[in-house]
């Protein structure tokens, strides 16, 4: 496609963003759209997904979680952001999941959105702020993290690493902050 037909199907997919009324729906698509890595994705494992980052409320029983899953999966159907092949089985297409990260980039979430050469080293953690809840890493290219890097994040609660090429993670890189004891 010409760069002329991206930029119009882009809107267009925007406004379907745009028109997601419930800010819960909008972020649900955003999650599954940051996940996807052009593959199909089984829907009852990212339901669980969903509940797990708090999108769904998991204290309903199994079934009630997973009609609200389907009905949230429906709804994003119904407004061009994914597509499925069966009943089973749920996917986004490349032009949808680019214009997620975008979305994630400027919105100032406390998210961190790189993908492809806007990350080829990790030279210092001033990226990496305390208040970071979610960091999606897409087809970067990084030589290699140094062990003295260890991002101080205590909100980061997802981590989304598709398509990186790290010849080395420092054993060190993420500390697990232990609340008891304020360390």
């Amino acid at each position: 496609m010409g760069q002329e037909v991206v930029e119009e199907v882009f809107k267009v997919l925007r406004r379907s963003y745009d028109n997601l009324i419930e800010k819960d729906l909008q972020n649900c698509f955003l999650y599954c759209a940051l996940l996807s890595n052009d593959d199909e994705f089984d829907k009852d494992e990212l339901i669980m997904k969903l509940v797990d980052n708090k999108l769904i409320n998991g204290n309903k029983c199994l079934e009630e979680i997973f009609d609200e899953g389907n009905t949230i999966f429906d709804k994003l159907k119904a407004h061009s952001l994914m597509s499925s092949s069966d009943y089973s089985s749920v996917y986004n297409y490349r032009l949808v999941i680019d214009m997620a990260c975008y979305i994630m980039k400027e919105s100032k979430r406390n998210a961190m959105v790189k993908f492809k050469n806007e990350l080829t080293k990790i030279a210092s953690t001033h990226e990496w702020e305390a208040d970071l809840e979610l960091v999606h890493l897409w087809g970067c290219d990084i030589e290699e993290i140094p062990e003295c890097i260890s991002p101080y994040c205590l909100r980061l609660s997802t981590l989304i690493i598709n398509e990186l090429s790290v010849s080395h993670f420092p054993r060190g890189l993420f500390r697990i902050y232990d609340y008891s004891n304020n360390t």
